[in-house]
């Protein structure tokens, strides 16, 4: 099998700073694997023993050292989509060159991603990626496996519980965060790595015109952010249940009364 995981570093950072074009400012801030990708590069080993995995992730240069980390897990090789005229793309952006980078260098038995990114929390990239690639997809799983006649068993995590889908391939899955711990590096995976090869794609090596990439292939905008602080509530602090349970009673009748349910 050929395996292609779509990986995200994220910046490790509690100060978060803001472009004036309302964007992530990524530069300068160090960087993780986002939790729910480390879940899809093991399940991807897990599943591919005697196969082919690639990397593939989308973002500055500085991502090339963090690519190599990876590498040194027991993924084959790595690619990284990197150009400046790439930077703010939304969601829908993002896809549109994974799709362009796993379609030209295409032929992948299955495409795994993180089910979202702890820095934006959509959950959008995978869907929107299976549908451009035209490809059948199931988000949130728990579980995978490969049966005999070449579908794959997939436990998907729901509000009311865990179903079960049999998807045919070619196909992409989404991950739940932690669903498969990373396993650890050993020396001789180390040495490796180094000669693992990571490819740099651009827009020329994508054949992507400006109007295709970054804010002006975004058709979403950030328009507007404020933050949202803890927010203290001032008032009486009632440890008796009964009294307490009186006070609440009287506040409910006093805004039923006013008809402000706020």
């Amino acid at each position: 099998m050929r395996i292609a995981v779509c990986v995200k570093p994220v910046p490790d950072a509690a100060e978060i700073r803001i472009s004036e074009q309302n964007t992530l400012i990524r530069e300068g801030l160090p960087l993780i694997v986002n939790p729910a990708d480390e879940s899809a590069i093991e399940a991807a080993l897990r599943l591919n023993e005697n196969g082919e995995t690639c990397l593939i992730t989308m973002g500055s240069a500085a991502m090339g050292n963090t690519l190599r980390s990876l590498l040194s897990h027991g993924v084959d090789k790595a690619m990284l989509i990197s150009d400046p005229a790439m930077a703010g793309s939304d969601t829908l952006a993002t896809a549109q060159t994974l799709c362009t980078a796993l379609t030209l260098y295409g032929g992948f038995d299955l495409i795994l991603c993180g089910r979202k990114a702890i820095d934006g929390e959509t959950g959008q990239v995978p869907p929107e990626l299976a549908v451009l690639l035209g490809l059948p997809f199931v988000t949130n799983v728990l579980r995978l496996e490969l049966n005999r006649e070449g579908s794959l068993r997939c436990e998907r995590l729901l509000e009311t519980g865990v179903e079960t889908l049999l998807l045919p391939l070619p196909a992409l899955v989404s991950l739940c965060e932690y669903s498969y711990p990373l396993r650890p590096v050993s020396l001789k995976s180390l040495r490796k790595a180094r000669g693992k090869e990571i490819a740099v794609l651009d827009m020329k090596t994508l054949a992507l015109h400006a109007e295709e990439c970054g804010l002006a292939a975004s058709p979403t905008r950030v328009r507007r952010m404020t933050g949202n602080g803890a927010q203290l509530r001032s008032g009486l602090c009632e440890t008796d249940i009964s009294a307490g349970a009186r006070r609440l009673a009287a506040m409910v009748l006093a805004l039923g009364r006013t008809g402000n349910t706020g």
